[in-house]
């Protein structure tokens, strides 16, 4: 029994994010934060175009998560039940990563003596005993996948409303920011994803696809909201000399609570109207939760990013951009490897339990 191959378009989507949550890391870490040993950002002596991307892909990046947990709540708002298979599946993957990026992380260390002993020590019980901490995306998908089935049984008991929903969830996130320091603001966020994403897949089952109009009006309504964002950091940039200030754009009430979402949902909607079937995309898409781990590895990100890629150097450099493409496919084949290598030994490691058996 073959089973049913699965549209491309949501998987296209979920590529797009990796690449701007990806994009986002390396300029975040590499750009906007101090290198170890300085006092000064790496963006204060970069160019002017150089500085204008950096600003922009510090909110892509947050675009691409909500777009993640959306697609979640998408696909998930059916299921009346957890899936114990994904939990534990998804369990196994985090496991399998802090300790394969743990002993790359002692590979570095011997062959440079990049970190100390202590450092080392922090790693071993992080890596090893408690992998999730390592990952905020992962712990937090995890306690959504458990409580997904009452998230679900929420959104469908508001079908004839589900119009109503999605403005109560919009006001009540935006007051919310506010409160961005609060402890859990990474799991209250991933619920606000997840449940507009559930709200969207309601809605679709109500209207049926317009095709072309309804692409069209989504990507200008996108790309409305993407240019109000972006004259805001523009704006920012020319008006205040302090970066500490500039950086406040990409932080504000107005930003997290108001834009970022209205982008995720226009793109999300895009995306929806697309009719694809390539199963290349199904596949590298399928490697995107590797890539992320495999290069937000807490105690490999200094090396990767300043070591390695030396990104607070070439950000001063006018091929900055086309460094950054060139970085992020570079960490998008690390990630596919990696991603084989886990289904290499969850394989091997499946047909040992089945000979045991």
């Amino acid at each position: 029994m073959q089973t049913k191959e699965r549209d491309s378009n949501f998987e296209l989507l979920r590529i797009y994010s990796m690449v701007l949550i990806t994009a986002n890391h390396i300029v975040n870490l590499g750009v906007l934060a101090k290198p170890p040993g300085q006092e000064t950002l790496p963006w204060l002596s970069g160019g002017t175009f150089n500085k204008m991307l950096a600003l922009i892909l510090t909110s892509c990046g947050r675009v691409g998560v909500a777009l993640f947990f959306m697609i979640s709540g998408y696909f998930l708002i059916k299921r009346d039940t957890i899936s114990t298979r994904s939990f534990w599946s998804l369990l196994g993957k985090v496991h399998f990563y802090g300790l394969t990026m743990f002993l790359v992380f002692c590979a570095v260390h011997a062959a440079t003596g990049y970190s100390d002993r202590a450092h080392l020590k922090q790693a071993v019980r992080q890596s090893i005993f408690l992998p999730a901490t390592l990952w905020w995306f992962a712990s937090s998908y995890m306690v959504l996948l458990v409580i997904s089935p009452w998230l679900n049984a929420v959104v469908q008991q508001m079908k004839r409303k589900w119009l109503l929903l999605p403005i109560l969830l919009f006001v009540w996130y935006f007051f919310y920011q506010n409160g961005t320091s609060l402890p859990y603001y990474n799991i209250v966020r991933a619920l606000f994803f997840y449940m507009i994403g559930a709200v969207i897949r309601l809605g679709a089952d109500r209207i049926p696809r317009a095709g072309a109009l309804y692409a069209v009006l989504s990507l200008c309504a996108w790309a409305a909201c993407t240019v109000v964002s972006d004259i805001g950091m523009k704006v920012s940039y020319k008006l205040m000399a302090d970066p500490g200030k500039i950086f406040i754009w990409t932080r504000t009430q107005f930003t997290n609570g108001f834009l970022i979402p209205a982008r995720a949902i226009f793109l999300f909607l895009f995306f929806w109207c697309l009719k694809i079937k390539w199963r290349p995309i199904n596949w590298l898409a399928g490697c995107t939760f590797g890539i992320y781990l495999s290069h937000t590895y807490l105690y490999l990100r200094n090396f990767l990013i300043f070591d390695l890629l030396k990104t607070d150097r070439v950000f001063l450099k006018g091929t900055f951009p086309v460094w950054l493409v060139v970085y992020v496919i570079a960490i998008f084949c690390a990630g596919v490897v990696f991603e084989q290598l886990f289904k290499v030994c969850a394989g091997l490691l499946g047909r040992v339990l089945q000979i045991k058996e």
